[in-house]
Parts: C-alpha cells; sequence; structure tokens
C-alpha cells in the first residue's frame, strides 16, 4: 500500500512535519510550502517547520458524514459518529483545520491546548493512504 500526502504541506519524515512558509519581508508565517507571501506578495520566502502544539482557537461539531472524496468513517448518517473540527492555532501564526481527536464535542474549549499529528484520513481510489492532520488534547 502507497501512502499519499501532499508535500506542499506534510513532510513524512522523521518525525513526520508539518510545513509552513516565513515571509523575511512582513514576518508573517502561513501554512503549507508558498513561493510569494499571502500577506505581502513579497519574493523572500523560507520553507519552516511548524511546530506540533498549539491552541484550539474555533471548533464546531460534524454530526454528519463528509462528503466525497472524504471518507472518514460510515456513509450512512445513521452510523456517523459526530466529531470535533477545530481550527488550530500555531505558535507561529497560522491556524490549521483539524478533525481533534479524543474529544467528546462536550469536552472541546476554545484556548485548549492540542498537539497536531499526521495521521491517515482515508484510502484513495487506488487503495493509498491519504495521509492528513489531526489534532488531540495535550494534557501535560
Amino acid at each position: 500500500m502507497k501512502v499519499s500526502f501532499d508535500s506542499n504541506y506534510l513532510e513524512l519524515g522523521e518525525p513526520p512535519s508539518i510545513l509552513g512558509t516565513k515571509c523575511a519581508s512582513c514576518g508573517i508565517t502561513i501554512f503549507g510550502k508558498r513561493q510569494t507571501c499571502e500577506n505581502c506578495a513579497g519574493t523572500d520566502v523560507k520553507t519552516v517547520i511548524l511546530g506540533k502544539n498549539g491552541t484550539l482557537w474555533s471548533f464546531t461539531v460534524q454530526r454528519y458524514p463528509p462528503a466525497e472524496p472524504f471518507k472518514l468513517g460510515s456513509a450512512k448518517r445513521e452510523d456517523w459518529v459526530p466529531r470535533v473540527l477545530g481550527w488550530v492555532e500555531l505558535p507561529q501564526g497560522p491556524r490549521v483545520l483539524s478533525i481533534v481527536e479524543n474529544c467528546k464535542p462536550e469536552d472541546a474549549k476554545i484556548g485548549m491546548e492540542v498537539e497536531m499529528f499526521i495521521d491517515k484520513g482515508w484510502l484513495s481510489e487506488n487503495g493509498d493512504e491519504v495521509m492528513i492532520l489531526k489534532s488531540r488534547p495535550r494534557f501535560e
């Protein structure tokens, strides 16, 4: 089985990394590799590895199965288990959307500390494992 991922956002080394772009002109850091800055259109940018710890900035509860091509559990509405989808703010500034694992909807709180990780999302039509970003509550 082959693993599929978007190399503009993830690097599957040891350990796996979340990628971003830091602009030398305006100082902003954005999620994913870019050739130009989305904030100031500057071209003096470099790829950086973003940290894995962040804060739940906002969230919603997904109470229905997602549309294709996402195959995250049962496609039958009656079998679907609600899950938390969260905007995670990373220390460098970018906000990243992720499934919040190991968190019941009633336990999700804005401001809670989470850890980002890379995990299997679904199988592609070719049978490849599609890797995605997820997060989970961080307990110290």
